[in-house]
């Protein structure tokens, strides 16, 4: 025990100073309060798919790539509906709404935000004789006097675009319009070229919808029945989140403005929007859990004390410690993440543990009668020691989510490591300073000792007849225990995993409904990639791998239903070069000269804009699915048809390299590391523990014992999981963890005080046994309490991923508690008399070694006395 009271002394020299400089403690750490608020105001949000993955990735470094060479496969959307959307009023609203986009000097609105607009009519506005006839209709339906229509009428007779139209003969008429129009304008005369130049406009769309560029776009950007229109509007991925938060916001009050003037309603949706309507909805329920948690630990705090400002001076130590977490997070440039939302809760559980055990044993001391600065420093000293063993072993269960590949997950192991050193730091130093403050004066008042409470003795007696009735029928304890833990290994075997976010949150955020009534007009609209890079592309060997990587996927036996319908990738949802050829000329170029300029025509004739599909050089293209979002097994099943059909085509000896990536490869590479994370993390978690465990107590069994306690709490964890049919998601699968770092303070404080029983006021194992019970008992039961009830409060967030983190938490560490409380004893008692009885053996055959040596002296001495007789 001589490192034990090292310990003591080592505590009782760190809480001196805030016992004989109360004040001097409390403005240092007002100063620090003080810098954590500024750094709190200086955190930023991010809830993307994306932020769930490290760069290392080979889905996010390829989608990288995309985005630096193509632009990303990052959009916004509008959907428009109606009953008939080819009229010209409205085709005229939809190429404005293009051009001013494009032309806005808005940086929210043009080229900083703004990457390209794909309408269904964007590739016939690129035919200079459209473009020129609906710039024509445009400036004659806005004329508002007769000099405006007059120069709209001669700025078109003088364009490019009139040239081609002077040699049709049905134009003849409209020309006559014009010519009259520039030189007599009248409002008659408007009306009728509006009319002329309307029906144009009709049979140009009518036209071009029959004709191969037709495919292009319909059933992607406009229904068959013209009653649902999608613009597409790429946007730039490479945006901090708040400044394509406020983006996003600024594009859809200038399409809600701009379509409200044609009669118009339009709705958005996209990733962006989708993330902002996350992020507010998160938001609201940090607040909600927040103040939940706040509430309800206020409650238990005022139970187990019994005094107000018992109640303020805990709640102190947790929520300035939560707010050094946060301003930590702002100096260091941490940004809240969907698990973010947990930590508050989360440190209001675990920090108000420590309070909680200090000021007890505080109260405890002045029962006997001593002054507030020696019962500050006692309490400390004493049962300090057990508390700092608890807050080490629950920083490295955090510590130990430094080992996963996943940045929200490392992010937050060290923000709650620091938020739990915080909450330590603050129960040894704050708390002590502010009862010396408050008490100095005072004199101890027998009040405090919990037989005065009924339903504390109750519960106090309660639980050590139960933890003497485990020890005295141990056996049957221990393979009643032996049996839950095997069956629920069993159970977890079947565990799933899930990493999509758009599982986690509820489907009825409004950018949500937008995206699923855009889908049910227009299928699939998530992107899956395929990056091909080779020397040229354009070559007829280059364009037939092409086309046989998307045979590979269309044709896939998983991506076909019995029947022979195509599951996840279907033909008419495919981009690519080879489609474009096929869609147009019926068959791929014979030769590289013939690609070249296929091509061209494609653009000039048809409008399609090819650099969306390669580069000018010809080394890098895209081959594009849309796709809808099934289930994550799906999404998984789809990554792998990805990466099989690359695969075989990368590994031919053309020169060809294809890499694939977009939602269903980020999301199978998340779930891919869930698994393997939870193994990683839980079994480093473990093993820092018991050693530190092992360590501070200077005994394997000692140690062993209070490690003991999370082996029923991790495993009870997954087998609850498998029975409620969750899977391990992005924030369950940090539960083991948290269980191991949080819930082995149970079996500390058990152990800790069990020893001191035992090897220090030599109490015998059952008598040691119901005084623990009876001493840490309560202390630990509201811990236990507030630490569950706080996790419990997640229950009512939004989040799916959240309520499933709370309630298996809570569960696995009520369990560590009654492990620690009912099970545990039966192992340290054990332990307790295997050492007596070691104790006893030893003594006997020092005493038989005695007598031994004692019979053999006075042999000696005998026969010396003969031989001098």
């Amino acid at each position: 025990m001589k490192k034990e009271r090292g310990a003591k002394r080592f505590f009782s020299r760190l809480a001196r100073p805030a016992a004989r400089y109360p004040w001097a403690m409390l403005g240092i750490i007002a100063v620090i309060s003080v810098a954590a608020v500024v750094g709190a105001l200086r955190v930023e949000l991010e809830f993307s798919q994306r932020s769930l993955l490290p760069k290392g990735y080979p889905s996010v470094e390829t989608i990288s790539q995309v985005e630096d060479t193509f632009g990303g496969i990052q959009y916004a959307k509008v959907l428009l509906t109606g009953e008939d959307l080819s009229s010209a009023r409205i085709v005229l609203s939809i190429y404005e709404y293009e051009r001013d986009l494009i032309a806005s000097e808005d940086p929210a609105l043009g080229g900083d935000y703004v990457r390209r607009v794909d309408t269904y009519i964007s590739n016939l506005a690129r035919n200079p004789q459209a473009q020129a006839l609906l710039e024509l209709y445009s400036g004659v339906v806005s004329s508002e006097t007769r000099e405006d229509l007059a120069t709209a009428a001669a700025d078109f007779l003088a364009s490019p675009g009139a040239a081609y139209l002077r040699d049709n003969p049905q134009a003849k008429p409209l020309f006559d319009l014009l010519e009259r129009a520039a030189g007599a304008p009248s409002q008659a005369l408007k009306g009728t070229l509006e009319s002329a130049l309307g029906a144009a406009v009709e049979e140009a769309v009518k036209q071009y919808l029959a004709s191969p560029g037709g495919d292009f776009v319909l059933g992607k950007n406009v229904t068959k029945e013209m009653d649902a229109a999608l613009i597409d509007i790429q946007v730039r991925p490479d945006l901090p989140q708040p400044q394509a938060l406020a983006y996003a916001e600024r594009l859809k009050g200038f399409t809600d403005d701009f379509f409200a003037a044609s009669g118009l309603t339009p709705e958005m949706s996209g990733e962006t929007l989708i993330i902002g309507d996350i992020q507010d909805m998160s938001m609201r329920d940090a607040v909600i859990l927040g103040a939940a948690a706040l509430a309800f630990i206020v409650l238990v705090l005022f139970l187990t004390f019994r005094k107000a400002l018992d109640v303020v001076l805990t709640l102190a130590v947790v929520l300035l410690s939560t707010l050094w977490v946060f301003g930590l997070m702002g100096f260091a440039g941490v940004r809240f993440t969907i698990m973010g939302i947990a930590i508050i809760p989360l440190l209001l559980g675990i920090d108000i543990a420590y309070s909680i055990h200090i000021l007890t044993r505080y109260y405890e001391e002045r029962d006997k009668g001593a002054g507030a600065a020696e019962c500050a420093v006692g309490s400390v000293s004493t049962v300090g020691v057990a508390v700092f063993l608890a807050a080490a072993t629950t920083m490295f269960g955090f510590l130990s989510f430094s080992i996963s590949d996943l940045p929200p997950i490392v992010d937050f192991g060290w923000l709650c490591l620091a938020g739990v050193f915080f909450g330590f730091a603050l129960s040894v130093t704050l708390l002590p300073a502010a009862l010396v403050i408050r008490d100095r004066r005072r004199k101890p008042v027998e009040r405090r000792r919990v037989e005065s409470h009924r339903l504390m003795d109750w519960l106090d007696r309660g639980l050590a007849r139960l933890s003497l009735l485990a020890e005295r029928h141990r056996k049957v304890v221990w393979a009643g225990t032996l049996v839950l833990v095997a069956g629920c290994m069993a159970l977890a075997s079947g565990l799933s995993t899930s990493a999509d976010i758009r599982t986690f949150v509820p489907q009825d955020l409004p950018a949500y409904e937008v995206f699923g009534r855009i889908e049910g007009f227009f299928g699939g609209q998530d992107k899956a990639v395929a990056l091909v890079e080779g020397e040229d592309l354009l070559s007829p060997e280059g364009l037939r791998l092409m086309d046989q990587f998307g045979e590979k996927v269309l044709t896939d036996p998983r991506n076909l239903t019995p029947s022979g319908e195509e599951r996840y990738f279907k033909t008419g949802r495919m981009t690519s070069l080879p489609g474009l050829f096929k869609a147009v000329y019926g068959a791929l170029p014979s030769s590289e000269r013939e690609a070249e300029e296929g091509l061209r025509a494609i653009g000039e004739e048809y409008g399609f804009d090819t650099a969306a599909l390669i580069t000018g050089d010809g080394t890098s293209s895209l081959v594009v699915f849309d796709v809808l979002f099934v289930d994550e097994e799906g999404e998984k099943e789809m990554a792998a048809i990805l990466s099989d059909a690359a695969a075989s085509i990368s590994g031919m000896e053309q020169g060809l390299s294809v890499r694939v990536t977009g939602m269903p490869l980020i999301v199978a590479d998340t779930m891919d590391k869930l698994f393997s994370t939870q193994l990683e993390t839980g079994g480093l978690a473990l093993v820092l523990c018991a050693l530190l465990v092992m360590a501070i107590f200077q005994s394997f069994s000692y140690g062993l014992a209070a490690t003991s306690v999370v082996f029923l709490a991790i495993v009870l964890e997954l087998g609850i999981l498998r029975l409620m049919g969750w899977p391990l998601d992005i924030m369950t699968v940090m539960i083991a963890s948290m269980v191991i770092g949080a819930g082995i303070d149970f079996g500390i404080h058990v152990a800790h005080r069990f020893q001191e029983e035992t090897e220090d006021n030599g109490l015998a194992p059952e008598e040691a046994i119901n005084s623990t019970v009876r001493n840490v008992g309560n202390a630990l039961i509201s811990a236990a309490v507030t630490t569950c009830g706080a996790f419990l409060i997640l229950s009512i967030s939004s989040l799916s991923t959240l309520r499933r983190f709370g309630v298996i938490t809570a569960i696995a560490l009520a369990s560590a508690c009654f492990a620690a409380l009912v099970l545990e004893p039966t192992f340290l008692a054990s332990i307790a008399l295997r050492k007596h009885r070691n104790r006893k053996n030893d003594e006997k055959k020092g005493m038989a070694g005695e007598g031994v040596q004692a019979t053999r002296r006075g042999e000696s001495l005998r026969r010396l006395g003969e031989k001098r007789s």
